[in-house]
């Protein structure tokens, strides 16, 4: 015996209103993953897995061939990267997103200006990290340990890690309007440069790795394709 047509057309609204609240529950759970990190406490549980699954994201995403030996030691810059940012209470998944921009997972890289490791540490980043008997070519785990380290002593002076995490990710959005280049002030900022104050072209570099970060932990914390 066929239902009357107002009950399938309730049902059919209570489909509605549940697909509605899954999605909305969805952006809420998005916008958490991605919410600006005010302690250590409040980071997303991570293990070395995830992260070095995020390092392998982020290769994919640079196209690295399948044979590419940065694909072998994923796992190994995962399980150093959570140790150095559980000894200096740093964000694991900024870590992982800072050394893909600034060296590509490349321990052994070495920049115009003598800087080295996966973090780039040189001048008195590099002088710190020797007086803490860090060597950043020497190994993954002194090597992300050394950049976490001087990443917390430009914090110390800077008094924050950015300014304003949300408007500074956004910055590019926002036709790199002067008005929000402030939001990217601080200790990465100070990373990069050597200034607390991100002049334009280091604003757009803070934002770039902070949706770097975002990007990686939604898509191994939440992937949209399952």
């Amino acid at each position: 015996m066929l239902k009357p047509p107002r009950d399938s057309a309730r049902l059919w609204l209570l489909i509605f209103i549940a697909f509605v609240v899954a999605l909305m529950f969805w952006f809420f759970c998005q916008e958490a993953l991605a919410a600006e990190p005010e302690n250590q406490q409040d980071y997303p549980v991570t293990s070395p897995e995830e992260l070095a699954e995020g390092v392998t994201y982020l290769l994919d995403r640079d196209n690295a061939p399948t044979t590419d030996p940065r694909r072998a030691i994923t796992q190994e810059i995962g399980q150093a990267n959570l140790a150095a940012a559980q000894s200096t209470s740093t964000d694991p998944w900024l870590l992982t997103s800072m050394e893909f921009h600034e060296s590509s997972f490349q321990l052994s890289a070495c920049g115009k200006k003598g800087e080295r490791g996966l973090l780039q540490v040189h001048g008195m980043a590099l002088k710190h990290c020797q007086k803490l008997g860090l060597d950043p070519i020497a190994d993954t785990d002194q090597s992300a340990l050394c950049g976490a380290s001087w990443l917390v002593q430009m914090q110390v002076q800077c008094s924050v890690l950015v300014a304003d995490w949300r408007a500074c990710r956004d910055y590019l959005k926002k036709g790199n309007d002067r008005a929000h280049k402030g939001a990217c002030n601080g200790a990465l900022a100070a990373y990069l440069s050597g200034s607390c104050q991100a002049s334009d072209i280091v604003a757009k570099r803070v934002s770039v790795r902070l949706r770097t970060r975002d990007k990686m932990l939604l898509e191994v914390k939440m992937p949209i394709n399952q």
